[in-house]
């Protein structure tokens, strides 16, 4: 071997030319230096609003380091809350997050649940308004049973206003089996019928952690009103139960009755305004225990 050969494998500082080496290893790591750069949360969020072609939220800039972040009424849409999911993911310091009425939908609502699967600093979600339910219950109830199942840090979740139906109520019940940690959980103004109703009865039974839930104007009537009233006298975590605006009738509010009567933890009940086609009858039941 001659002596330039030598010269050439032992001195790596050694100057060359490109075509001394048949080699692409160095423009792939040109292509892939990126990968190797610690973006900050701020260059990762603009980074991902260019890359999805959407207009960057002033205040999420400025919010996203510290212990709160409040976004109501942006309108961000979809596409705007999947930007802002990323430097989220891997985010210590934000514990409350505000995405009241953002129409982030089913779509956005996945990527947030993909977000709070990799984040164990949120306690406090609000999601309220957001159209979850309304074009597509099944991929809707799917993220939301996901954020529910697969994060136990969130203690207080809102998820009122959002078309959530019967199909997302089976949903929410089979998370509230495995998430023992959630305390509060509004679920008010939604679109939960009877069958509705009697799944989150189910769920309400099963948890063991939920101390305030909101069912508050909904249409849970008939067996869905005797499977929450069931969950009373199981549930011992329960201390404020709001079942106002849904219309129980004389024999939802005689089986709500009979559950206070074991029931010893439930120290606020709404029941506040009735149906058209329930009498008075209905709450002598409840003045009786």
């Amino acid at each position: 071997m001659s002596t330039s050969s030598i010269s050439k494998i032992v001195n790596i500082d050694t100057q060359y030319k490109d075509d001394d080496y048949d080699t692409d290893l160095e423009a792939d790591l040109i292509d892939n230096k990126e990968q190797y750069v610690q973006m900050t949360a701020y260059e990762l969020y603009m980074d991902r609003c260019k890359q999805f072609k959407v207009v960057p939220v002033t205040s999420f800039c400025k919010q996203m380091l510290t212990n709160g972040i409040d976004l109501k009424f942006h309108s961000i849409g979809p596409i705007g809350i999947k930007a802002l999911c990323a430097p989220l993911a891997n985010n210590t310091t934000v514990t409350s997050l505000n995405l009241t009425e953002n129409f982030m939908k089913a779509q956005g609502c996945e990527d947030l649940a993909d977000m709070l699967t990799e984040n164990c600093y949120i306690t406090d979600l609000n999601i309220s308004r957001n159209d979850i339910g309304l074009e597509d219950e099944e991929r809707g109830g799917a993220a939301l049973a996901t954020i529910i199942k697969e994060n136990t840090y969130i203690k207080n979740l809102d998820l009122s206003k959002n078309f959530l139906g019967d199909l997302i109520a089976e949903k929410i019940t089979g998370a509230l089996k495995v998430n023992l940690k959630m305390k509060r959980l509004s679920l008010n103004e939604n679109d939960f019928g009877e069958i509705g109703g009697y799944h989150l009865g189910i769920g309400i039974g099963a948890n063991e952690s939920l101390e305030y839930v909101n069912l508050n104007y909904n249409k849970i009537r008939g067996k869905g009103a005797i499977a929450i009233a069931a969950a009373l006298k199981v549930n011992i975590s329960l201390t404020e139960l709001d079942l106002g605006w849904n219309g129980f009738s004389d024999e939802g509010a005689a089986a709500l009755a009979e559950s206070l009567k074991s029931n010893n933890s439930l120290m606020t009940l709404n029941l506040w305004r009735r149906a058209k086609n329930v009498g008075w009858t209905s709450f002598d039941y409840l003045f009786k225990i």
